[in-house]
């Protein structure tokens, strides 16, 4: 058996050469073109983001001139409403108001009871219509709530003579909205132009604005996590 042998040419040899050199060059631009590609992709998309980010900022700093105009005219129409209303008052102060309108008016207060509104216990009114309604059918009307505003609620015992009380009843009147009588009765005294006038009466008061955002801003807290509490639940009894 005659042996093979193979005689690798000058030709040969150059392209054996130009190929190794080619996958040689192919791998290394495989592996240096596959980072770039990868990383131009990322930050393409980081720099897609940041422009949008920008953009919006850009939109909401713009709006900051037009809403601190809405703000300052919300906070003067406020200013104007919340005068029909007194500030919120304590206890003390609302005898002390109360008992100098009747002194003023040449009255001796017999009794004076002031029931103050709990936290979060707002005024609630009732329609003509439910007030209508609940009168056919004897069950107390449910109002409507108006958070933002409380409404302590007074009675009064009033002694002195029919002009000095109806002075007093002036008084009262002249300061609606913010008190307002709810009821009355007259009883004649045991002495001449001697009388005792029972007030029922509804002391309004506005609520500081920054801390009825807080009361709203904890009241959706609290409705947002017993919303995620329920789905656990449920889970739970499953």
């Amino acid at each position: 058996m005659i042996p093979m042998t193979f005689e690798i040419t000058e030709r040969d040899k150059k392209l054996l050469y130009f190929l190794v050199v080619f996958a040689i060059v192919i791998g290394l631009g495989f592996g240096v073109l596959r980072p770039l590609l990868e990383k131009n992709q990322e930050v393409s998309q980081q720099l897609a983001d940041a422009r949008i980010e920008k953009m919006d900022k850009e939109t909401k700093i713009a709006k900051i001139p037009l809403l601190e105009q809405s703000v300052a005219s919300l906070e003067e129409e406020l200013a104007d409403i919340q005068g029909s209303f007194y500030e919120e008052t304590s206890s003390m102060e609302i005898d002390l108001t109360l008992t100098g309108m009747a002194l003023a008016c040449g009255l001796g207060v017999k009794d004076l009871d002031i029931d103050m509104p709990q936290p979060g216990g707002y005024v609630s009114l009732v329609g003509y219509r439910a007030m209508l309604d609940s009168y056919d059918s004897e069950q107390k009307a449910s109002g409507i709530d108006f958070p933002g505003a409380y409404a302590a609620k007074i009675t009064m015992i009033l002694n002195g003579s029919r002009s000095s009380l109806q002075s007093m009843m002036d008084s009262c009147a002249s300061l609606e909205p913010k008190l307002r009588v709810t009821e009355l009765s007259w009883q004649k005294g045991k002495t001449e132009d001697s009388y005792t006038l029972s007030l029922s009466m509804e002391f309004y008061m506005y609520e500081n604005v920054t801390e009825y955002m807080a009361g709203q801003a904890a009241a959706a807290e609290a409705a947002a996590a017993e919303a995620e509490k329920q789905p656990e639940d449920s889970l739970t009894e499953e």
